[in-house]
C-alpha cells in the first residue's frame, strides 16, 4: 500500500491524516506538523492556504484510495508569493475594548540603527540589573522600597526601545544562560516596553507596565532561596508558599511610597488566570484588570526563555506555540495574537535552523513578512562552523545556493544550541 498520497487541499475531508503542507508549516496558522481533520472549517482552512498536501493513510481514520483523488491544479509560484505578502501585510494591530480606558498613540519607527543603539541599549540593562538588586537588598533592611530607585531603572529602557526595539531585543535574546531572578525582572519589563510600544499604549501606560513588570516578582524576596532554586518538583505545602509571594510583594508596595495603584494591582493579578485557575483569587475574564492580562503573558513567556533551575531556555518559537495552545484558556486570545506579532516567533538575534539543515541568527526583521527576516548562516548541513559566513535575506532568496532546494527557517533553537553564542558574531 502507498503510504502517502498528495491530495487537491480541494478534496480533503473528515478523518484525513495530513502529514505535509505544500508549503512550510511556520506560514500556515496549523501549530503542529501533522494532525488529523476533524471538520469541514479545518477543510476550508487548509484549502485558503494549500494546494495541495500529503495524506498518511495508515494514520488516517478514513479510507483514502489513488483512484478517490485526482491531481492538484499547477500552483503559480508568482502568484502564491504576492498573495502571502498581502495576507501578511493585511494583519495589523487590531483594537483591544479591555485597553480602551488607556490613551493611545502611534509610536515612529526605528529612529537609530541597532548598532548604534545596542551599546545604551546594554548600558541601560545592566543599570536595571544594578538597580534590580540594589532594591533587594533595600527590601530585607527596610521592607520597603523607593519609588525614584524603581523609576531610574525603567525610565532609560523605556527611552531605548522606542529608539530601536531591535537592539533590546537582541540583548534579551542573549540571556539565556543569566542568573534567573535578577535578569528576570529586567527582561519582564523590557518585553513589557517592547509589548505596550506595538499596542501603541501612550508613555505613561508603558511607565506603568514597565515598573510593575519589573516588580512581579518582589515577593520572592521572602520566599526561602533554597525552595527558589530547586532543582525539582515542590511538594504542595512548598507551593503554596512560593504563591505567597503575590501576596508579600503587594504589601510592600503598599508600605512604600509613590506607587500607582495599578501597579500594584498588576502584581496582585499577575497569576490570574482567563479561565479563572489562577491565583491568588481565582479571578478570570474581565476580572482580571488588562495591565494583569498582558502582565501573566510577560512573566510565562520569559520564564520559558529564561534558563531556570529546573528547565532549559526555549526557543521562542516553541514558547509562541505554547502560549497560542493557551489563548482563551489561561490568557486572552487577543492579546496572546498581538503578542506574537509583537516579539516575533523569530525575533532578532535567536537561533534558527534552516529548512536546508543550516543554522542561522536572526539579524533583523521584515516587518511585511515576519516569518522570512533577514539571516546570518553560521553553520553548515554538516552543523559545523562555516569559515565565511553568508548573509541571507529570506523574503527574497527562496531557494538555497544551489537553486534546487526551498529555502526557510524550519525551527526555532534555544539559546546555546550547538554551542553557539549570537553574541560572539555581531558586529
Amino acid at each position: 500500500m502507498i503510504p502517502r498520497l498528495r491530495v487537491p487541499a480541494h478534496q480533503l475531508r473528515e478523518g484525513m491524516f495530513v502529514s505535509e503542507l505544500d508549503r512550510p508549516w511556520l506560514e500556515t496558522p496549523f501549530l503542529f506538523q501533522g494532525f488529523l481533520i476533524r471538520n469541514q472549517r479545518e477543510v476550508e482552512e487548509l484549502s485558503r492556504y494549500c494546494e495541495w498536501v500529503f495524506i498518511d493513510r495508515e494514520r488516517s481514520e478514513t479510507d483514502v484510495e489513488p483512484g478517490q483523488v485526482t491531481n492538484a491544479r499547477t500552483r503559480n509560484p508568482v502568484q502564491a508569493l504576492f498573495g502571502w505578502l498581502r495576507r501578511d501585510a493585511a494583519r495589523q494591530v487590531q483594537p483591544l475594548d479591555s485597553l480602551s480606558a488607556f490613551e493611545r498613540q502611534t509610536y515612529a519607527d526605528q529612529k537609530t540603527t541597532i548598532g548604534d543603539e545596542l551599546p545604551r541599549a546594554e548600558e541601560c540593562v545592566e543599570n536595571a540589573q544594578a538597580m534590580v538588586l540594589q532594591a533587594t537588598q533595600q527590601l530585607q533592611t527596610t521592607d520597603t522600597i523607593k519609588f525614584s530607585l524603581v523609576s531610574r531603572a525603567v525610565d532609560p529602557i523605556i527611552e531605548s526601545v522606542l529608539r530601536n526595539k531591535d537592539a533590546m531585543i537582541w540583548l534579551q535574546s542573549m540571556r539565556g544562560k543569566d542568573k534567573y531572578v535578577f535578569s528576570r525582572s529586567v527582561a519582564c519589563s523590557v518585553w513589557a516596553v517592547i509589548f505596550g510600544r506595538h499596542l501603541g499604549l501612550d508613555r505613561e501606560t508603558l511607565t506603568l507596565l514597565a515598573t510593575g513588570s519589573l516588580l512581579l516578582d518582589l515577593g520572592k524576596v521572602d520566599i526561602p532561596a533554597e525552595l527558589l532554586a530547586r532543582n525539582g518538583r515542590l511538594n504542595d505545602e512548598e507551593m503554596d508558599l512560593v504563591r505567597r509571594h503575590v501576596d508579600y510583594g503587594v504589601s510592600m508596595l503598599e508600605r512604600s511610597c509613590g506607587f500607582d495603584p495599578r501597579i500594584i494591582e498588576m502584581v496582585r493579578t499577575h497569576h490570574e488566570r482567563f479561565n479563572g485557575t489562577g491565583y491568588p483569587n481565582g479571578l478570570k475574564g474581565t476580572a482580571i484588570p488588562p495591565l494583569g492580562k498582558i502582565a501573566g503573558i510577560l512573566d510565562t513567556f520569559v520564564a520559558m526563555t529564561s534558563q531556570r533551575p529546573y528547565a532549559d531556555a526555549m526557543a521562542t518559537y516553541d514558547v509562541m506555540r505554547h502560549l497560542n495552545e493557551l489563548a482563551d484558556v489561561e490568557f486572552q486570545a487577543e492579546l496572546v495574537e498581538q503578542f506574537v506579532q509583537a516579539v516575533g516567533m523569530f525575533p532578532t538575534g535567536s537561533l534558527v535552523e534552516l529548512s536546508t539543515g543550516e543554522v542561522a541568527i536572526v539579524t533583523s526583521q521584515n516587518r511585511v513578512r515576519r516569518l522570512r527576516p533577514k539571516v546570518m548562516i553560521v553553520l553548515g548541513r554538516d552543523k559545523q562552523l562555516l569559515k565565511k559566513f553568508g548573509q541571507v535575506d529570506l523574503r527574497e532568496q527562496t531557494t538555497d545556493s544551489t537553486g534546487n532546494d526551498s529555502l526557510w527557517i524550519a525551527r526555532g533553537l534555544p539559546p546555546g544550541s550547538y554551542g553557539v553564542d549570537p553574541a560572539e558574531f555581531f558586529l
